[in-house]
């Protein structure tokens, strides 16, 4: 690829990557008050200047409730204080001056229901009106006094009878036994009631509109069933949930009984048909023992009669302690309706009543607001998880952060608005602490283009290495495969000691496992002799190097070459041939050649001496005659030797096999325990599932002869004889197959145990020194190995380990 070419792909990934990606978001808090007994506070534009003021109700033990208008360093520029109990506060502007009137409404100690307006000019004392807008009697039979539980508040304002002034509508809902309920009509400049129509059960949603298309609005109402009271009002009771519409003097255009039970009804307007006439979208919530089926439904109002479009039940119940939010999430000119069930599961339904969208992975206990939190022009979902953390959700409901800091299940949450031209911020109140909060991105100075830059740049480097490295990967496959079909160990190392190829031979003879990229003084048990090598070439100065060397430890015999690699300079090449083999079947070659001739002359003169001896013992001196048992002895006992010291010396190839562990210990003792005498006690420890063997059978059975007929012969009188057989794991994580003899004898001196495997040498008078260097010999060609600990006067422990291999795998 060109150079040009490289830079337009960039330029275009770049330019992608700025337009398309996505910061991961956190919230920082940025500011914080303490106010103490706050029952209600909100967030309101009072003078159309777009920055919120707050407005905090606040309820001291004095008795006296304290209305403060605050600015967004929460200093007090306006305040009014009152005796009755404050319920609601309600913003409309009244006089159309562009400033919002405020309107405070609640219960006096007397039990009367009042509605006031409060006067006053900005940033100066609040002033009550002296005459409230509303006041009606609670019928509750409850003592003056006593807390009735009443909410009355402003709801909205039109001029609904067309006579030139506006209308104020109030609302009112009561708990318990408490009464009026109901919507009532005032005229705002007179106070006088104009109508008033009472509900048995509390109201839930209003909306005043013309819902059939006339040319008349009517007033739409839905409502809770609390079943708190068993009154009948205007044909309505507080066990069922109803829909209402009433006309604006207050005549019953329709009364739908909903559901039954405990429940309640959200209401919505819109236009589910796309016919340009909105429909009245109801959502059911039920709880309790009930079994009606909550759900969404979409009416039409046509001819005095509600028409169902569309309905979807759900089988999981919704949440009545989560609010049901019907807005235009993804700014496509449609709102979608939010809401959480039971469950735990937020829901997206579209405007044709279908599920769009799920969020359930943190599970929410409730939504709480909608708002484009971090100014990027898209609306964002509030809520709070079942574990008390704020989350943040986008309109597809992707999760953009929790918020884990500060449990916030209890806390009041709104959305402040500081100013034109400033991002939303997140209030919290709780335990007399107001704070402020901002979604911030993530990121490279919060940049997302110095992040993208910097994407772009890791991945094209990625790139560029990902090829590389399969370049490389390639041509070291073929290096690999090349000499690996060598017999030798190679390896190439650099003048830093740093191995850059090793191939399998080398790996194998070494025991590391992977050498690349080792340093050569990690190469295991080769280190000391490779670097001393490597570093008497580099000192030598010339090109090639050989020499030939034994490795003490392990009686290896090594060939080691050493060259400078021409076509790479500064690289060498280090070769080993293992010529053990090789030296130890010359060696084999010449004591077998030497057993032959031993062997040879031996039985010439065994043979003359057994002809004298066969003379001696028909000899009539009974004198000479007694010697002939000692002299038959002694040449039974030359005889053993020299068939000893074959066996040693042979070239003979071992019948190797896969042999079943137990079953070979099982056969052998049960043939050998017969040879053993009463005051020898033998035990044997054998685990269960031992791994298999690669041996030769009869050999096997001779090793453990010796090792055995050693035992017995160390045990003068009585003793005892332990045959242990185990798997053990090495610090390589091999399992091999230790089998253990222990003897309670004599024992083998300290000075003598490091010679007994040198072959001839014997502490017994009798001994032929043959025994235990053909156990030696015959471990070694099992590629196993033989241990020996002894104590004087303790007892001896001899202990094979050998490969462990399993059934079927070699």
């Amino acid at each position: 690829m060109k150079k040009s070419e490289l830079i337009l792909c960039f330029i275009i990934l770049f330019t992608a990557g700025c337009k398309f990606h996505q910061y991961q978001r956190k919230l920082v808090e940025i500011n914080q008050h303490s106010v103490e007994n706050v029952s209600r506070f909100a967030l309101y534009d009072l003078n159309g200047d777009s920055r919120d003021e707050i407005i905090l109700l606040q309820e001291p033990e004095t008795g006296i409730g304290e209305i403060t208008i605050r600015d967004d360093n929460f200093q007090i520029f306006s305040q009014l204080n009152n005796k009755a109990e404050i319920n609601q506060i309600s913003y409309y502007d009244l006089d159309s001056d562009g400033d919002q009137d405020i309107f405070v409404s609640g219960v006096r100690e007397t039990g009367e229901i009042f509605l006031y307006r409060v006067n006053y000019e900005w940033k100066k004392e609040l002033l009550r009106s002296d005459k409230p807008l509303f006041e009606v009697q609670s019928r509750n039979n409850l003592p003056a006094g006593v807390r009735c539980y009443s909410s009355f508040g402003m709801k909205g304002m039109a001029d609904i009878d067309d006579d030139g002034a506006l209308d104020l509508f109030v609302l009112g809902s009561a708990g318990f036994s408490c009464y009026p309920r109901g919507l009532w009509v005032i005229d705002a400049k007179t106070s006088i009631e104009k109508w008033h129509y009472e509900f048995a059960s509390n109201y839930r949603s209003l909306h005043y509109t013309d819902i059939d298309g006339d040319g008349e609005k009517e007033f739409i109402i839905t409502t809770q069933a609390l079943k708190n009271h068993q009154n009948v009002v205007n044909q309505m009771d507080d066990n069922h949930s109803y829909l209402l519409i009433i006309d604006k003097n207050g005549k019953t255009l329709l009364r739908e009984e909903m559901v039954r039970g405990y429940s309640l009804i959200d209401c919505f307007l819109e236009d589910v048909d796309e016919d340009g006439e909105p429909e009245i979208i109801t959502v059911k919530t039920t709880w309790g023992n009930q079994h009606e089926r909550n759900g969404i439904s979409a009416y039409k109002w046509e001819n005095g009669r509600l028409i169902l479009v569309k309905e979807k039940q759900i089988e999981i119940p919704f949440t009545r302690n989560s609010r049901v939010i019907c807005e235009d999430i993804d700014n496509d000119g449609k709102r979608e309706i939010l809401l959480v069930t039971d469950e735990h599961e937020l829901l997206m339904f579209n405007n044709q009543l279908e599920i769009i969208r799920r969020y359930s992975e943190t599970g929410l206990a409730k939504i709480c607001r909608v708002a484009d939190l971090d100014g990027d022009g898209e609306q964002e979902v509030l809520g709070v998880s079942i574990d008390g953390n704020l989350v943040i959700l986008d309109k597809y409901l992707n999760c953009k952060l929790v918020y884990e800091e500060r449990d916030v299940s209890s806390a009041k949450i709104e959305i402040y608005n500081p100013g034109f031209g400033e991002k939303k911020q997140v209030m919290i109140y709780e335990a007399g602490k107001f704070r402020f909060y901002e979604c911030c991105n993530v990121g490279f100075w919060q940049m997302i283009y110095w992040k993208l830059f910097l994407l772009v740049i890791i991945l094209l480097t990625i790139i560029v290495f990902v090829i590389r490295y399969i370049q490389l990967a390639n041509y070291r496959e073929i290096n690999s495969y090349l000499f690996d079909t060598l017999t030798s160990a190679v390896l190439v190392v650099n003048r830093k000691n740093r191995i850059l190829f090793a191939n399998r031979q080398m790996e194998e003879l070494c025991g590391k496992g992977k050498l690349d990229n080792q340093n050569l003084e990690n190469v295991g048990k080769f280190a000391h002799i490779l670097r001393a090598e490597y570093n008497q070439y580099l000192n030598s100065g010339v090109t090639e190097y050989q020499n030939k060397l034994i490795v003490p430890f392990i009686e290896q015999h090594l060939e080691i070459n050493i060259c400078r690699l021409k076509e790479k300079a500064g690289l060498y090449m280090i070769k080993i041939s293992d010529r053990t083999d090789m030296m130890q079947m010359k060696e084999k070659a010449d004591w077998a050649e030497t057993a032959r001739g031993l062997s040879h002359g031996i039985r010439k003169h065994l043979n003359n001496i057994l002809l004298a001896s066969e003379q001696i013992a028909v000899c009539e001196d009974k004198r000479v005659k007694t010697l002939s048992p000692i002299v038959m002895e002694e040449i039974n006992d030359l005889k053993y030797f020299v068939q000893s010291f074959q066996r040693f010396t042979e070239l003979k190839k071992l019948h190797l096999q896969l042999l079943d562990t137990n079953e070979l210990i099982k056969q052998y003792l049960e043939a050998k325990l017969t040879e053993f005498p009463d005051r020898i006690r033998f035990t044997s420890e054998i685990e269960h599932d031992l791994p298999w063997l690669k041996i030769d059978k009869i050999r096997f059975a001779e090793v453990l002869d010796n090792l055995l007929n050693n035992a017995l012969e160390a045990i003068e009188e009585e003793g005892k004889i332990i045959l242990k057989a185990y798997r053990w794991e090495e610090n390589s994580n091999v399992v091999k197959f230790c089998l253990e003899i222990s003897d309670t004898g004599c024992g083998i001196p300290a000075e003598f145990l490091k010679n007994i495997f040198v072959p001839y040498f014997t502490t017994k008078a009798s001994g032929t020194g043959i025994g235990l260097p053909l156990v030696k010999k015959m471990m070694n060609e099992f590629e196993g190995s033989v241990e020996a600990e002894s104590k004087s006067e303790v007892g001896t422990t001899i202990r094979l380990v050998f490969p462990a291999y399993t059934k079927g795998k070699v």
